[in-house]
């Protein structure tokens, strides 16, 4: 019996205007159902949980030194104490999933900001969608992606070139020039995604996507 493929990942990225924040408008990571948000941590939980026990090891010696060691700081309620590694894992997955749960199976949308922790819930009357891009890949339309991104590689005495994009693989080419092809019509794919909704559609509209 043949392993059923798994479906891959897709990503949909909102472009919203704040009232609360003088009408600023600010790029988030829209988290509509659970699979959205177990995909989303597929992506971040490496990091995140690296970063949670560098600041729990700094907590002991003093305070944390960064913004991003005091955000994880926060998130984690201050709460590193003495316990042992499982703890800790239960404690993480408390803190990032619990409450997103809870409010998922209440009906409400979430909206990720740009350091993939902090969130709301969408509300109507203070979010006004204004874009909605659909990626493959896990990169955000404002992130900051250039040709520099692009690394071609080879084995020493390989006969093959590999293509990287930041942190995609796009696989092996037979020669550098099919490489760097492939690497420059990848990147627009990676910037670009696919646009589903345009300017100053509601929140219903955002539903059906």
């Amino acid at each position: 019996m043949k392993a059923s493929k798994k479906k891959k990942s897709t990503f949909k990225f909102v472009l919203i205007e704040v009232s609360y924040l003088n009408n600023e408008r600010h790029w988030f990571l829209l988290i509509e159902n659970l699979i959205d948000l177990f995909n989303h941590y597929e992506q971040i939980c490496p990091s995140l949980i690296e970063n949670y026990f560098k600041v729990k090891a700094k907590k002991r010696s003093g305070h944390c030194s960064s913004d991003e060691e005091y955000m994880i700081e926060t998130m984690f309620y201050n709460d590193f104490g003495s316990k042992g590694v499982i703890d800790d894992m239960f404690h993480i997955s408390d803190s990032v999933l619990k409450d997103k749960t809870r409010m998922i199976f209440n009906g409400e949308k979430l909206l990720i900001n740009s350091t993939g922790i902090g969130y709301c819930t969408f509300i109507k009357k203070y979010h006004k969608t204004i874009k909605v891009i659909q990626k493959d890949e896990y990169i955000r339309p404002d992130a900051i992606l250039t040709e520099n991104d692009i690394k071609i590689t080879k084995w020493p005495k390989g006969r093959h070139w590999y293509l990287r994009i930041g942190n995609h693989d796009f696989g092996k080419f037979s020669t550098f020039g099919e490489a760097n092809h492939r690497g420059s019509v990848e990147l627009k794919k990676l910037l670009k995604g696919t646009l589903i909704t345009n300017e100053g559609v509601g929140w219903n509209h955002l539903k059906k996507c």
